[in-house]
C-alpha cells in the first residue's frame, strides 16, 4: 500500500480494510506474498475480493497466515464466495460481521431504504463493520436528491453514524470477538429440559392410548436419545448435538403449549398465559443451546426452519383429529375450496420462510410502517395470523365451536413456533428478539380480542334479530 495514504489513514483515526484479489491456483508461495504486501505493524481487517477466497481450494494456507498476522477476518452477508463459509467457519475467533450495499443495488434503492437497511444490519444482525458503497451521479436516490451525490453520501454517512451512536455503538473499528463456547454441564441441562418436555408431549399427544408400558418405553427412549446426544457433544460434535437438540425443542415445545392452553380453555387468561410461558421457556433453552460463537456470528446456524413449520401444526392437527374434533366437517364444495386455500396458505407459509426476495411491495411498507411506529417490528406471521387465532380459537371452545376452534389452535400453532424461530437466530442481539416477541404478542392478541368482539357485536344483533320476529 502507498505509506503516504496509510499515514494518512493513522493520522485521522480511521480503520484500514484491506483488499486481497483471487487468482487461480496461487501457491504457498503466493499466498505468502499477498500478505507480506501487508503493513507488518498495522492492524485492520481484511475482505477477499474476487469469486473465491484467495489459495480456494486449498484455505489451509489462508488459514496459515491468517493466524501467524494481527488482522481480522470479515466476512460480508449473503456472499456467495467460493470458500468463505469454509474460512469463516474455521476462523470464527478472527471473525468480523460485515454489510453492505452492492453497488448494483445502490444503483435502485431509495436513500431512506438504504439508512434503514445499514442500521438495522448491526442492531438486529451482529454487523461489526459496514462497508460502504456511495451513490453515483445515475443512482435512484441522487436523481431523486435535492444536493449532489458527494453531499448525499456525507449526510448518509451522518446520519448512520448518528444513529448507531445514539444506539450505543462506536466507529472506531470492530475488536476481536470473545470466543463463546457451551459447557458440557450446561448441555446435559437443556437436554434434561427437553427430555421433560417430550415427556409431557407425548403423554398429550396419545393420551388414550397412554398405558404404563408406553410410558416406560418413551421413558428409555428419551433417556437413550438425550445419552447419545451428550456423548456426541463431548466427543467434540458439539455443533451437530447442539443443532439435533434445538431442533428438537423447536418440534416439541410449539405442541406442548398449545396443547396445555387447549386443556385449560375454560379460563381463557390462564391458557394463553400457559401457552405464552411454555414457549418462553422453550425459547430460552434455545438461546442457552446456541450461545457458542459459531452461531453469533452465523457461521454455523439453526437447521429445519422449515419441516420446523410443517410438523408441530400437523401434529396438533391429528391430536384433534382423533379427539373427533373434526366430525362436523363435511366434503362439500365449499369446504373443499376452503381446505384448498388452507393448503396453498401452508405452502406459501414454508416456501417463504427465511425467503427475503419473496417480500411483496406491500409487505415490506407495512414492516416499514411497523418499524418506524414499534422500532423493533413484529413477525406478520405472528401478529396477523398465528396469535389472533390461538385467542380466537381458545374462545370459540369455551362457546362449544369444536370445529372451527381446532382450525384456529392449529393455525395458532404458527404463532408459537415462529417464537421459537426468532430466538433461533443467535446473531441477533437478544434484547431485539424480546421485543420483537413482545410486540408480537400485544399486538396479535389485540387483533384477536377485536375478532372476538365483532363476532359478538354480529351474534347480537342477530340475536335480537330474531326476538323482535
Amino acid at each position: 500500500p502507498d505509506p503516504a495514504a496509510l499515514a494518512l489513514v493513522q493520522e485521522n483515526q480511521l480503520y484500514p480494510v484491506w483488499r486481497i484479489p483471487f487468482f487461480n491456483r496461487a501457491n504457498r508461495e503466493e499466498v505468502a506474498a499477498a500478505f507480506a504486501d501487508l503493513p507488518p505493524s498495522s492492524q485492520g481487517l481484511i475482505l477477499f475480493e474476487g469469486e473465491a477466497v484467495l489459495g480456494y481450494p486449498h484455505l489451509s494456507l489462508v488459514q496459515e497466515q491468517e493466524q501467524a498476522s494481527r488482522f481480522l477476518f470479515g466476512q460480508v452477508e449473503f456472499s456467495q464466495q467460493k470458500g468463505l463459509a469454509d474460512l469463516a467457519a474455521a476462523s470464527v475467533n478472527r471473525l468480523v460481521r460485515v454489510h453492505t450495499i452492492t453497488p448494483e443495488e445502490t444503483d435502485f434503492i431509495s436513500y431512506q431504504r438504504a439508512l434503514a437497511r445499514w442500521v438495522r444490519a448491526v442492531e438486529e444482525r451482529n454487523v461489526r463493520l459496514l462497508y460502504f458503497q456511495p451513490f453515483l451521479p445515475q443512482s435512484a436516490a441522487t436523481q431523486q436528491a435535492t444536493v449532489g451525490p458527494i453531499d448525499l453520501n456525507l449526510q448518509l454517512l451522518r446520519e448512520v453514524t448518528a444513529q448507531l451512536g445514539a444506539a450505543g455503538y462506536s466507529n472506531t473499528g470492530p475488536s476481536q470477538p470473545l470466543e463463546i463456547r457451551l459447557t458440557p454441564a450446561a448441555f446435559g441441562g437443556v437436554l434434561l429440559a427437553l427430555l421433560a418436555a417430550a415427556y409431557l408431549t407425548l403423554a398429550l399427544v396419545l393420551e388414550p392410548w397412554w398405558s404404563s408400558q408406553r410410558r416406560l418405553i418413551a421413558w428409555l427412549a428419551g433417556i437413550a436419545l438425550a445419552v447419545g446426544l451428550f456423548l456426541l457433544f463431548i466427543l467434540g460434535r458439539q455443533i451437530l448435538a447442539s443443532q439435533i437438540t434445538a431442533f428438537g425443542i423447536g418440534l416439541v415445545v410449539p405442541v406442548l403449549a398449545v396443547l396445555l392452553a387447549e386443556r385449560n380453555r375454560q379460563r381463557l387468561g390462564l391458557a394463553l398465559l400457559s401457552a405464552v410461558g411454555v414457549t418462553a421457556l422453550g425459547a430460552w433453552f434455545v438461546v442457552a443451546t446456541l450461545a457458542q460463537s459459531p452461531f453469533l456470528l452465523k457461521t454455523q446456524q439453526f437447521l429445519g426452519v422449515k419441516l420446523m413449520h410443517i410438523v408441530p401444526p400437523l401434529v396438533v392437527a391429528g391430536v384433534f383429529w382423533t379427539r373427533g374434533y373434526f366430525r362436523r366437517w363435511h366434503w362439500n364444495g365449499t369446504t373443499i375450496a376452503l381446505a384448498l386455500l388452507a393448503a396453498f396458505g401452508g405452502v406459501y407459509l414454508v416456501l417463504r420462510t427465511g425467503n427475503i426476495a419473496a417480500v411483496s411491495d406491500w409487505e415490506r411498507s407495512l414492516r416499514d410502517g411497523l418499524e418506524a411506529l414499534l422500532v423493533v417490528r413484529p413477525r406478520t406471521k405472528e401478529f396477523l395470523l398465528g396469535h389472533p387465532a390461538l385467542l380466537l380459537g381458545l374462545w370459540l371452545q369455551r362457546q362449544g365451536e369444536q370445529l372451527l376452534a381446532a382450525v384456529m389452535l392449529v393455525a395458532g400453532t404458527v404463532g408459537l413456533l415462529s417464537i421459537i424461530n426468532t430466538f433461533t437466530h443467535s446473531h441477533t442481539p437478544l434484547v431485539i428478539s424480546l421485543v420483537r416477541t413482545g410486540n408480537g404478542l400485544w399486538l396479535g392478541f389485540l387483533c384477536g380480542a377485536i375478532v372476538v368482539l365483532v363476532i359478538r357485536g354480529i351474534q347480537s344483533l342477530v340475536v335480537k334479530g330474531e326476538n323482535q320476529r
